[in-house]
């Protein structure tokens, strides 16, 4: 049956990302565009320095700055201390690093009348919760999706989770009454297991566990782009030379010690040693590159000691370690036989759409959702 959109009623709809980088704003934008091709007029906004996310969305018609974005130093030691939180430690540790202002765009729609939909990378805390799952969404001790193979103690585990937090949960809660109370906010944001405005989910049923959600929400992923950069000749070539190449690509936000670098890196030299791999790209960030011990070796258990320098400057032909690469276009290509990745929303929507076999290293929220 043929359907038929009708498109003349239009809004001016504005989009909004302000943190987590690049590839928190995609999927939004990804959206944009399809309203935008819907006659919508579709804006942006987002911090000081990161209008240029859009320049590769030309349906924007507009872009709003809202201010200086969080200090670089400031969101390297945010996700430094998230990366050494554990779910068994509780959300307490987490929460006295988060200001949880998102209810400000909850009182745009209760106090304009704006309606509000919300983008989460996974399913949402506290909202549409179901017996059979146990704890929250990204909270979960010891890789618990369901409640189908835990134990009795483990599920208890879980619900316990929030309990442990309660003394942050009521310092959170105290700083907010005040931060809205100076800011003459009276009115309160409503906490109901079913949400009052659209929620998307830029995840699927399959990754997530499936359940019934309530109107207002709804599953979309994976959101991706129709486009991507393709490989460059040295891509190419690299890949048509080392038909047994791993990708690795931990996320823009992970910086591990020095020590827990070098264990990869010796894991992935041992790997090229057995014969089990031939090629190795490691896609690996300004900050995270830092972290390497350039005067450090790797120690093969066959072979010659390696100066990690030497293979951070490429020259070992069998490893190349770039800032940046077509992440895309090598999980496409048949010869990239593994993605060692962190497992956050868009490194596990794509390799799952291109198919790559993945071993997943999570360190917090979705990423340990996807890794279970």
């Amino acid at each position: 049956m043929e359907i038929h959109l009708d498109c003349s009623f239009k809004r001016c709809i504005l989009l909004c990302s302000t943190v987590g980088g690049f590839t928190h704003a995609a999927p939004v934008l990804e959206l944009g565009a399809v309203l935008a091709a819907r006659g919508h007029e579709v804006h942006f906004g987002t911090s000081s320095g990161q209008e240029h996310w859009e320049s590769d969305y030309p349906s924007i018609t507009r872009v709003h700055s809202f201010g200086p974005a969080m200090p670089d130093a400031d969101a390297e030691a945010h996700y430094a201390h998230m990366i050494q939180w554990r779910p068994s430690d509780g959300v307490g540790s987490i929460m006295e690093s988060k200001l949880f202002v998102e209810a400000a765009a909850k009182d745009m729609m209760i106090e304009f009348g704006v309606p509000i939909a919300v983008m989460w990378p996974q399913m949402p805390f506290f909202l549409a919760p179901v017996s059979y799952i146990p704890g929250q969404p990204g909270f979960q001790v010891d890789f618990t999706p369901t409640s189908e193979k835990a134990s009795i103690w483990l599920r208890i585990r879980n619900e316990m989770v929030l309990f442990w937090a309660l003394p942050h949960v009521f310092a959170w809660t105290s700083w907010t009454r005040e931060v809205r109370k100076r800011q003459v906010v009276k009115h309160s944001v409503p906490v109901a297991p079913k949400p009052n405005h659209l929620v998307f989910v830029n995840s699927f049923f399959g990754l997530e566990p499936a359940k019934d959600l309530p109107p207002l929400m709804q599953v979309v992923g994976p959101i991706l782009g129709d486009e991507y950069p393709p490989l460059d000749e040295s891509y190419r070539a690299f890949l048509e030379s080392y038909d047994k190449t791993v990708y690795v690509a931990l996320g823009t936000h992970i910086v591990l010690p020095p020590a827990e670098l070098l264990k990869i890196l010796t894991g992935l030299v041992m790997a090229i040693d057995a014969g089990h791999i031939n090629g190795v790209i490691w896609s690996i960030g300004k900050s995270a590159r830092q972290n390497f011990d350039r005067s450090a070796h790797v120690k093969p258990p066959n072979g010659d000691k390696l100066p990690v320098g030497d293979i951070m400057d490429e020259k070992h032909a069998d490893i190349r370690v770039p800032s940046f690469a077509p992440q895309r276009a090598v999980l496409d290509h048949p010869n990239t036989r593994l993605y060692l990745t962190h497992g956050g929303g868009s490194s596990a929507n794509e390799t799952l759409f291109h198919g790559t076999p993945t071993l997943m290293l999570g360190f917090f929220f979705d990423q340990l959702a996807n890794s279970a």
